[in-house]
């Protein structure tokens, strides 16, 4: 693909970062909707970052032994990342939310859902189709 589409990709991914912290710093949310019950031992941030870490490692720890670089040992890695992306989504719903005054968390999520699968067929049949005749 064409470099101006990974930086699409790119501020896409900075979007769901800033997303991430808002989440995390609770900016955002309604005056009146109740705090999320949570453990200080085991937070879904932690269960997270510790999920990102221990793929990171095994990645490296096969790189490091067999030194053979595949993007297979990363498959693990679709976990971590895919919560990370919906809890940067529902950061910016929780925004959106407080904009508006309704419940809008849901609008985030199927707007991104059908710009990624847009971008999905738009690659398929520009780039990965012709490049197989």
């Amino acid at each position: 693909m064409p470099p101006r589409y990974y930086a699409i990709l790119g501020v896409f991914t900075a979007v769901l970062i800033v997303g991430l912290v808002i989440r995390y710093l609770r900016i955002g949310e309604l005056e009146n909707s109740p705090r999320e019950a949570s453990n200080p031992l085991i937070s879904n941030y932690y269960l997270l970052l510790t999920s990102a870490l221990l793929t990171l490692g095994l990645y490296l720890y096969y790189n490091l032994s067999y030194v053979q670089h595949q993007g297979r040992y990363l498959f693990p890695a679709l976990i971590p990342v895919g919560l990370a992306a919906a809890v940067g989504l529902s950061g910016w719903g929780r925004v959106l939310s407080r904009l508006t005054r309704r419940n809008m968390v849901w609008v985030v999520g199927a707007i991104a859902l059908s710009a990624m699968a847009a971008l999905g067929v738009f690659a398929l049949y520009h780039f990965i189709v012709p490049a197989l005749r």
